[in-house]
């Protein structure tokens, strides 16, 4: 090759300077392998030209303009010219220019510029609407001269499009096409073939061959489908041990999808033992490498100490980068500015990002919005504002929102006291799982407004808020067992509930037992 190389032969300098370039068995001398790369662009070598372009656009442009403008130029040539226009590289963006040299470029037989259209026709791109038709049309060329990315683009529409006829044998024919080329995207979707029997016969031990097959070629999304053959129970029972072992190798393979899927396994315990450490750990990977789903995690391990040390400057900053991303992002951010979470409070500010997620039909800011309104945080006292976001809250299914309406109307705030519908939202609330609309509740059949007075479903309610650690319930059971109130009388229980309720800072429990001079059981009754 070396030889080549000095009577100037353009594919050779190209080769060997590709091995320069690359480092590959070669370090240090990248910048001798752009030199032959760039000598063999110059001697019009088509591959030579296309790697120029990726380090050196600026030395490949004049070239492919010199080429582009003979009288039958090449569609490889005119596809070059057409990312130019397409990323405003060099000259200025023109979609329509680019999308011209495209088509040209189509009909002179470049499949790079088939497979390119066939993406912005199947995903309306570059102003152009989105038609499957058409995307089908450039696959099917590009697939005609056996192009793999054709054949795999054609193929998952034939087996996934709801827009276009299924035709599963043939999706399967085309990825095994591309699978012999060694592609690995191909050797991923044939393992889901054999998988879940699209196009051929279920093969347990073919899915598992070809996902291996994937990742063996540069395919790093067989890791994720090694671990749902472990976990969706279409070829074998689940298997937690086995389906973390392929995260494992996912996530040292720095596939961030598996790395963040790790904590899942790491906060449950499900075929690795519970780890709050390395939960942290696998949330402080992904998010450093971008992973936008882990940002929101790793802020409340900074604000809760989960993992690491409570930190509330950190959990700022990553609500910060999350609420550039997502709704709930903009909630954490401004539940910082509301309780001064590693910043200065500014009620005002933390109004602005509620009313930005609540918008957006975040049912969690819409709630908090209400208690702004409700008590005049940020914002004028404007119960009536309060109440219409509870509503919105509420209709999504928020226990909160429902407990705070039935308040609302309980105690006439904002409106006439009306005890049936208090009733109704407690009732709502409660059945959430809400604990506080457990208590309220609890609390109207205790009294008997807005209801039929009855004491056994007051304890009823009273024990589901109690199981949480709801401690105005925890001291009305301790009434309730002390003056037999639906209950026997239970004098053990009435001490039990008591230091259930003080130890959870309730105040009217702590002053009963200082007054009483109670002392503290020397078993927990369970």
């Amino acid at each position: 090759m070396s030889l080549a190389c000095e009577q100037g032969y353009a594919p050779a300098l190209y080769s060997l300077g590709l091995v320069y370039y690359n480092g590959n068995r070669i370090s240090g001398r990248q910048e001798e392998g752009k030199q032959m790369i760039l000598q063999s662009a110059e001697k019009e070598y088509v591959p030579a030209i296309k790697a120029l372009m990726g380090f050196a656009p600026d030395k490949a442009y004049p070239i492919i303009k010199r080429l582009a403008q003979v009288e039958n130029p090449n569609g490889d040539v005119l596809f070059m010219l057409s990312q130019y226009y397409i990323n405003g590289v060099i000259v200025e963006e023109d979609t329509t220019e680019g999308l011209r040299l495209l088509k040209e470029a189509a009909q002179k037989d470049s499949v790079e510029a088939m497979y390119n259209l066939g993406v912005i026709y199947e995903y309306g791109q570059l102003g152009l609407e989105h038609n499957i038709e058409t995307a089908v049309k450039y696959y099917e060329k590009g697939s005609a001269k056996e192009d793999a990315d054709c054949m795999i683009n054609l193929g998952c529409i034939l087996e996934q499009s709801e827009e276009y006829p299924h035709d599963y044998a043939r999706a399967f024919e085309l990825y095994l096409k591309a699978a012999e080329q060694g592609n690995g995207r191909a050797y991923n979707n044939l393992g889901t073939c054999y998988k879940r029997a699209i196009g051929t016969a279920k093969d347990a031990k073919k899915a598992i061959e070809c996902y291996e097959k994937a990742i063996e070629k540069g395919c790093q999304e067989g890791y994720w489908n090694l671990y749902l053959y472990y976990m969706d129970e279409v070829c074998t029972p689940r298997d937690f041990t086995k389906a973390v072992e392929w995260l494992k190798k996912g996530d040292q393979a720095d596939v961030l999808q598996c790395t963040y899927q790790l904590t899942k396994h790491y906060m449950h315990g499900d075929g690795v033992k519970s780890d709050a450490r390395k939960y942290f750990e696998c949330l402080y990977k992904a998010s450093n490498q971008g992973y936008e789903e882990a940002y929101n995690e790793l802020g409340n391990c900074y604000k809760y100490g989960v993992g690491t040390e409570q930190d509330g400057s950190s959990a700022f900053e990553w609500y910060q980068k999350a609420a550039s991303v997502s709704i709930e992002g903009v909630w954490n951010l401004a539940n910082c500015y509301i309780y001064a979470i590693g910043t200065e409070k500014d009620d005002k500010k933390a109004v602005e990002l509620y009313k930005m997620a609540a918008e957006q039909g975040y049912a969690p800011a819409q709630y908090d919005l209400g208690i702004c309104y409700r008590q005049g945080e940020g914002v004028d006292k404007d119960p009536l504002t309060a109440i219409s976001w509870y509503l919105k809250a509420a209709e999504q299914g928020h226990g909160g929102a429902m407990n705070n309406l039935g308040i609302m109307y309980d105690n006439g705030i904002g409106v006439d006291v009306d005890y049936e519908k208090a009733f109704h939202y407690y009732k709502l609330s409660a059945e959430t799982g809400n604990m506080e609309g457990q208590f309220c509740l609890g609390d109207m059949y205790f009294s008997g407004r807005g209801v039929e007075q009855n004491y056994e479903e007051a304890v009823k309610w009273f024990k589901e808020a109690a199981e949480q650690g709801e401690p105005d319930s925890l001291f009305h059971l301790a009434i309730c067992y002390h003056d037999g109130l639906g209950v026997e009388v239970d004098q053990n229980l009435v001490v039990h509930y008591l230091y259930e309720a003080a130890d959870r800072g309730f105040q009217r429990a702590i002053d009963v037992i200082n007054d009483n001079k109670i002392p503290r059981p020397i078993k927990n009754i369970k």
